[in-house]
């Protein structure tokens, strides 16, 4: 299964995965032949990229912590539960708040899958899935961290709420394809007390520490983060997760003014702001559970090999299983042989493959 930007779509290729647009329809069926129209719905409807399956390769779809039906109701839940806030200016929590727990209880039953990206969205309706993917990687932090269920609900009930301010300012801003001016960022930066003040005065029901999210997500680990420029422990542990799983997402998403980065790239980002706006330890623990290089994913070992990532386990998952389809003179395989990195430990990947290049490759 490979992520290809849709300007490397073909007809007859092959759907990965299923997609579908803001409103549910969907515009590409899993093990479907992609055609022209396909291609064409794809751009009209925002989105940049798509998962498919390449002869090339044999990687198939990796497990989800979530199931796709639970997917499609948070997406449906986030939706409503944003649009009531932006439209009445208040909205009923109890219907988030009950699927917080359950969400928790999946991730929980679901702990050993590594995290894998298979979420593909169109890029002028982020927001839902992006929220619902912050939830489940901070709630792989929280169990990391040895959270209580009740901390779990809590973190995973801020995360889904943390981007609700948001509705309170002009959706032409939030919108905006080019670089915001100085007086539109002002207004976005508005959102976090816009969200903390929504939930504390016009959404019942909900836990403190979670409306925290919403206010403190913005805030840097060195103080120069915002509205209150605050620091290290001063912020909310739940909003430092949050702000890293926050980041990773947003870099792993096809987003108006930019392409999507591979997870290692993302990973290496997350490291370079690891004691500058994030909290280091978070983005250590963040790290050590999701899938750097994905199955399917094309590789180059140190000694020359290009490999398709074959599986990922969770006791190590930087450390994937590798199917070798060259020698390291660059010679197809007929017969591929495994190579697993968990257990020749000298050996390691030196290069990952984007779309371009492994349109390139299997063109030769």
């Amino acid at each position: 299964m490979q992520r290809l930007s849709i300007d490397f779509l073909r007809p007859e290729m092959i759907a990965a995965t299923e997609v579908t647009d803001a409103l549910g329809r969907v515009l590409i069926r899993a093990g479907g032949a992609i055609e022209e129209s396909h291609i064409r719905a794809l751009a009209d409807g925002g989105f940049k990229s798509a998962y498919v399956e390449l002869p090339q390769f044999t990687a198939t779809v990796p497990d989800s912590l979530i199931s796709s039906d639970t997917h499609k109701e948070a997406v449906n839940l986030i939706l409503q539960t944003y649009d009531d806030f932006r439209s009445k200016g208040n909205a009923d929590g109890t219907p988030i708040r009950d699927f917080a727990s359950r969400l928790v209880n999946q991730v929980v039953v679901n702990r050993t899958t590594v995290f894998q990206a298979v979420d593909i969205r169109p890029t002028d309706d982020y927001l839902p899935g992006h929220v619902l993917t912050v939830a489940v990687l901070s709630i792989l932090i929280g169990l990391k961290s040895d959270y209580t269920p009740t901390r779990l609900h809590e973190l995973a009930l801020g995360a889904l709420l943390m981007d609700i301010g948001e509705m309170a300012i002009p959706q032409e801003i939030l919108k905006k394809a080019d670089k915001l001016t100085p007086a539109e960022m002002t207004e976005v930066k508005k959102h976090p007390e816009l969200g903390f003040d929504g939930l504390r005065k016009k959404i019942g029901g909900l836990p403190v520490p979670a409306m925290h999210v919403a206010y403190q997500h913005h805030e840097s680990f060195d103080g120069s983060g915002y509205p209150r420029g605050i620091s290290g422990a001063d912020i909310h542990e739940y909003a430092r997760i949050v702000a890293v799983a926050d980041m990773f997402d947003a870099l792993l998403s096809d987003r108006p003014f930019r392409h999507y980065y591979l997870p290692s790239e993302a990973a290496s980002i997350l490291q370079l702001f690891a004691g500058k706006i994030l909290d280091p330890e978070m983005v250590s623990r963040l790290l050590s559970q999701v899938a750097l290089y994905p199955i399917g994913s094309l590789v180059q070992v140190d000694s020359g090999e290009l490999a398709e990532v074959e599986s990922v386990e969770s006791v190590n998952p930087s450390r994937p299983k590798l199917r070798l389809l060259t020698d390291a003179w660059g010679n197809r395989i007929k017969d591929p042989d495994s190579l697993d990195l968990s257990k020749q430990r000298s050996r390691k990947i030196v290069k990952v493959f984007k779309d371009q290049e492994i349109m390139e490759w299997i063109t030769k």
